[in-house]
């Protein structure tokens, strides 16, 4: 049995944007402070990834393998999930940073 501890802690540091997907265990939220930080909510492991900019927004691929981090600097940045390996940045983005994945 897993303690009765909150998994998203004030400990860990801000939570600032926060994507869940449907049917899922897992919630990735991003902050200012340049992390992504994944839970997976059964386990109650959490994994960093250090951006290097402040995150934005976050989504996940429909197929849960990449994840994508809108950042404050205008980039977009694919990481692949599993490891959290920088896939790709992306620049020209809107300010907002806001991403997501099209079907």
């Amino acid at each position: 049995m897993l303690p009765k501890s909150p998994l998203l802690d004030q400990t860990a540091g801000p939570c600032d944007i926060i994507s869940a997907r449907p049917c899922s265990a897992e919630v990735v939220a991003g902050s200012v402070d340049g992390t992504m930080r994944r839970f997976d909510v059964r386990a109650g492991l959490e994994s960093i990834d250090d951006i290097g900019a402040p995150v934005t927004s976050v989504r996940a691929s429909h197929d849960g393998n990449c994840l994508l981090a809108g950042c404050m600097d205008g980039g977009v940045r694919l990481l692949d999930k599993a490891g959290g390996d920088l896939l790709a940045t992306y620049r020209g983005a809107l300010p907002s940073g806001m991403v997501s994945f099209q079907a």
